[in-house]
């Protein structure tokens, strides 16, 4: 039996890991696999999220019994320099942030590096591979459609994003037989009238009360969109339609892919775009900002979609920590946002 393949990130690298007898699990997500109580806050030249999942999932690859593929962008691996002893002892995919045309290349590279060290991935029918591809886009697209219909509520429906990710023994149709079957019990519940404000949601999460706080969004809020890595971003995601005809093909496919078309080295400023073109398309009434205590990533986002021209929505601003902020008092600050945007409509 092939080891497990713990996979960072949900690149579609892992459909050849698959494809080739592997138990593919993603470790960037919202899974059991994390542990809260083990999350060590540090200063700020550690990045927290990335030294949580190392601390958690490393002792969990035994003996070299189970495989750690880890996908990572340079800027993070640079911040926790104690575990590069632990990186190193599992396959690692570093993703660049620079100009585009040489991060694919530099990608590209790698991963046919990793292809050609492993025979099984060398041995995986094309055609299995292209009905794996097929079938994780179907999904998506199926989960896009009732998102739009809303006919499933968001944590629900973040659940089965996972489960695309992460689908262990599950095959595509069994997820698509839950996918109905919930969305079939919510269509016999009396619907409400919608009259919520639409707002966009920003930033990362992975408090112990992060579930508690997205449904109380989810009640006061139309969650229009979101850019979690496996998120409602995940599922409106346009993937490069590619031919897959040989692993060179496929390996373009992955790069494609992983590296999109407007990728930038400057992030944040890569977001204020983005951003801006999501509040005109989805007609965003507001914005909520999750950020965490000496995590300076989103720390900066709010003052600069200020600076958009004639940009002119109420942002709240929500710093958690690995211990939970509190429930209560996050539920307050969006009760009273809410408000505000109902009374702005008037």
């Amino acid at each position: 039996m092939n080891p497990i393949s713990y996979v960072q990130s949900s690149s579609p690298i892992d459909e050849i890991i698959r494809a080739a007898g592997y138990n593919v699990k993603h470790i960037w997500n919202i899974s059991d696999s994390r542990s809260f109580k083990e999350i060590n806050f540090l200063p700020q030249q550690y990045c927290q999220l990335s030294k949580h999942i190392y601390t958690t999932i490393a002792p969990k690859i035994k003996d070299g019994t189970d495989k750690l593929l880890i996908l990572s962008h340079c800027s993070e691996l640079n911040r926790f320099h104690s575990l590069l002893d632990e990186i190193c002892k599992h396959d690692f995919i570093e993703i660049p942030r620079s100009d585009r045309k040489h991060a694919q290349i530099y990608l590209k590279k790698q991963i046919e590096n990793y292809i050609d060290a492993d025979s099984s991935l060398k041995s995986v029918s094309i055609v299995k591979l292209n009905q794996e591809i097929t079938d994780r886009q179907n999904l998506t697209k199926y989960l896009r459609e009732i998102h739009l219909k809303k006919q499933m509520k968001y944590v629900d429906l973040l659940s089965f994003v996972n489960a695309i990710l992460d689908r262990d023994a599950n095959s595509f149709q069994q997820i698509k037989n839950e996918i109905d079957e919930k969305t079939n019990r919510n269509s016999k519940e009396e619907k409400e009238d919608n009259k919520k404000p639409a707002i966009l949601i920003l930033g990362e999460f992975w408090c112990e009360e992060i579930t508690r706080i997205l449904e109380k969004m989810d009640e006061l809020f139309e969650i229009k969109k979101d850019t979690f890595e496996n998120g409602v971003g995940f599922i409106y995601q346009e993937f490069k339609e590619t031919s897959i005809e040989d692993l060179k093909t496929y390996i373009d496919y992955v790069v494609q892919n992983t590296i999109k078309d407007k990728f930038n080295p400057s992030l944040l400023d890569f977001q204020v775009e983005v951003i801006n073109h999501e509040i005109t398309k989805n007609k965003i009434e507001g914005i909520i900002i999750l950020n965490y205590k000496f995590c300076d990533v989103y720390t900066f986002l709010s003052p600069m979609i200020k600076q958009i021209p004639d940009f002119d929505l109420p942002i709240l601003d929500i710093e958690l920590e690995s211990e939970g902020l509190g429930f209560e008092q996050v539920k307050t600050r969006l009760e009273a946002f809410n408000e505000c945007l109902l009374d702005r409509r008037s």
